[in-house]
């Protein structure tokens, strides 16, 4: 939130699953996508590393996001759309995990029987 309020871009949506995250922004035409995501690892895997130095013990030379990174533009498929998509990721993250859940609770049903 500091880095886009820093550099003047809008966050629309955000949610943060378990091993990635999804962000809808508004950029300003001088800032292009790729400096934009690298601000925010940037920026936001400092305050992390400040706020738990252990973590740098598990973190290979101080990198705390991977590489890759995914971008588009959202002319072709609407605001409305992404922000949906985004806004609905949290429950269907949750929903999967529940059904994995009863998953394993049936197949350890089914080997109480075996």
């Amino acid at each position: 939130m500091e880095t886009a309020e820093k550099y003047k871009f809008q966050i629309l949506a955000l949610e943060i699953a378990a091993d990635h995250l999804h962000i809808f922004v508004s950029l300003p035409p001088q800032l292009s996508v790729s400096f934009a995501v690298q601000l925010m690892k940037g920026r936001s895997a400092r305050a992390i590393f400040k706020a738990c130095p252990s973590f740098r013990n598990f973190y290979h030379m101080g990198h705390f996001w991977s590489k890759g990174k995914f971008f588009r533009s959202v002319s072709n498929v609407g605001a409305s759309t992404v922000f949906r998509y985004i806004s609905e990721h949290k429950t269907k993250e949750l929903n999967d995990t529940v059904k994995s859940a009863r998953q394993e609770v049936e197949q350890l049903s089914l080997l109480a029987f075996y």
